[in-house]
């Protein structure tokens, strides 16, 4: 029977084994959580550098369309920078009030080219200080009309578009389009006393019923 020979120095020998794998394990492990993160980070500076890179790309098209524009200036920084990026807010455009056909012919009446010297009286202009306020658009057709048959009673014909000069309808009055269109259709009734004779699309010029022809009487008044 062979003696063996008991060694202490086997003792616990297994268990400094598992603990040093375990730490190893450990590390491993913080290293991966740290590797993870720093891919994390680098996805991100991906993802900024390719913004940066597509405004790079939308900056290059938009100088490349200005050099090529016959209003690029290489002096002005206006050519190179936005105003948003100067910091400066574009001025702001003024409303404009829309002007139908009829308005412009009532600037158009107003114009008097001159081709020789001559001293003229100031146009006389009429000033209506009624208001529509509150009023209905039938009602107001009907204002008109009556206006308009106090003015033909003196004057035989006037055309539309100088119903403001002539102090038929108020100076400050829109006429809307529903305004327009009850009054188009009144007066081409034919039993209508006040009819409208049509010169061309913009042009018409009311008159009282009972005319043979109208385009004489435009003929004589206002030619």
């Amino acid at each position: 029977m062979t003696d063996d020979t008991f060694s202490w120095a086997g003792l616990g020998g297994g268990t400094s084994h598992l603990v040093r794998l375990t730490e190893r394990i450990n590390f491993l492990i913080e290293q991966q959580t740290a590797l993870s993160a720093s891919i994390i980070d680098i996805y991100k500076e991906l993802g900024e550098l390719k913004s940066v890179v597509h405004v790079m790309n939308s900056n290059f098209l938009t100088d490349f369309r200005r050099m090529g524009s016959s209003e690029y200036d290489n002096k002005s920084v206006t050519s190179f920078m936005s105003l948003d990026e100067l910091n400066i807010e574009p001025p702001t455009r003024p409303v404009e009030e829309t002007m139908d056909d009829e308005d412009r012919l009532v600037i158009a009446e107003d114009l008097t080219v001159v081709n020789t010297g001559f001293t003229a009286p100031v146009p006389e202009r009429i000033k209506n200080e009624e208001s529509y306020e509150g009023m209905t658009d039938e009602d107001i057709v009907v204002q008109i009309l009556d206006d308009i048959k106090v003015y033909l009673g003196d004057h035989t014909a006037v055309m539309n578009y100088s119903l403001k000069k002539k102090g038929i309808i108020p100076e400050e009055y829109i006429m809307p389009a529903s305004v327009k269109k009850l009054l188009k259709s009144a007066v081409n009734m034919d039993d209508s006393e006040i009819q409208l004779y049509k010169l061309d699309k913009m042009r018409g010029m009311y008159y009282f019923n009972g005319v043979e022809n109208p385009q004489e009487l435009y003929d004589e008044i206002f030619t």
